[in-house]
């Protein structure tokens, strides 16, 4: 800001120098503008403002339903290692850690995840499915690998 926005005084001798100059009908003219110009400003910017909302508003809404809605796991054998991730020829290893795991939550006690690590699957939105050890063979455990070529 430069000197003459921050000295109070300089406001002061300008609104003093139009005061003496201008008569009451030319002082309630700027006045009435200056209100019609806030006035109107302030009706922009709380239509914009709600518009603003319903769309965020819209896009939340949105994003809870994506994140209530399920996957479609299409891939029935890993991406990496061809062995099969569901249906009739899952191995009883995994049916055995879904049994231990469905017990934890009805017992309410703490499932061990590290005892089952080899059942592990990872699955992405793009519908690629791994084991989760096969991931971390391919060095990528946060990725398809596939998809990020």
């Amino acid at each position: 800001m430069g000197e003459k926005e921050q000295n109070p005084q300089f406001f002061t001798d300008i609104l003093q120098e139009v005061m003496d100059n201008a008569t009451v009908l030319h002082v309630r003219e700027v006045l009435q503008e200056t209100l019609t110009s806030f006035y109107y400003d302030s009706e922009i910017h709380n239509i914009t403002l709600g518009k603003l909302n319903d769309r965020i508003r819209k896009y939340m809404d949105h994003i809870r339903t994506e994140k209530l809605r399920g996957w479609v796991f299409k891939a029935k054998y890993c991406t990496s290692c061809g062995k099969p991730m569901r249906g009739d020829q899952v191995l009883e290893r995994h049916r055995e850690a879904w049994e231990h795991r469905e017990k934890a939550k009805v017992f309410l006690s703490t499932f061990e995840k590290e005892k089952f690590k080899d059942c592990e699957l990872v699955l992405f939105k793009c519908t690629h499915a791994y084991h989760s050890q096969c991931l971390d063979r391919l060095g990528s455990s946060g990725r398809c690998v596939i998809c990020t070529q």
